[in-house]
């Protein structure tokens, strides 16, 4: 189920990163690094446990879940969040919460893999919509 999206990506491109980031509220020098950097995600699954690492020259980002149960995270732009990943046909839906007693909004992020074996990754929040493109490598 999971199989298909195992494996490494590099992230190519992005399209509307800084309006999504500024939607979620993060301070202009953190949107600043967000555009430039280029991290390389790795998806593995051992088990019923799923790992999603993303390695970049700013910040090395590991989580480990189980799909359909919350689990307790905290975003690159420092959230308190819970978050919920589900497969839904082929893809993989990525339902992020504010953490109890936290403030923030609603993300959901759609992963799919297209026709290339490359990760598109859209991300939306409050109507905002951001898609990034990881090439297989």
């Amino acid at each position: 189920m999971v199989d298909r999206f195992c494996g490494k990506y590099k992230l190519e491109k992005s399209e509307n990163f800084d309006e999504f980031m500024k939607a979620l509220g993060v301070n202009i020098a953190l949107r600043k690094i967000g555009q430039v950097t280029k991290p390389q995600m790795t998806i593995s699954q051992e088990g019923d446990q799923v790992t999603f690492f993303s390695e970049s020259s700013f910040k090395n980002i590991k989580v480990t879940f189980k799909l359909g149960e919350d689990f307790n995270d905290t975003s690159p732009d420092g959230r308190k969040v819970i978050n919920n990943i589900t497969l839904d046909g082929n893809k993989l839906i990525q339902i992020e919460k504010p953490a109890a007693g936290e403030s923030g909004k609603e993300v959901t992020y759609v992963r799919d893999i297209d026709a290339n074996g490359d990760l598109v990754v859209v991300c939306t929040t409050e109507g905002i919509t951001c898609t990034r493109l990881y090439k297989k490598v």
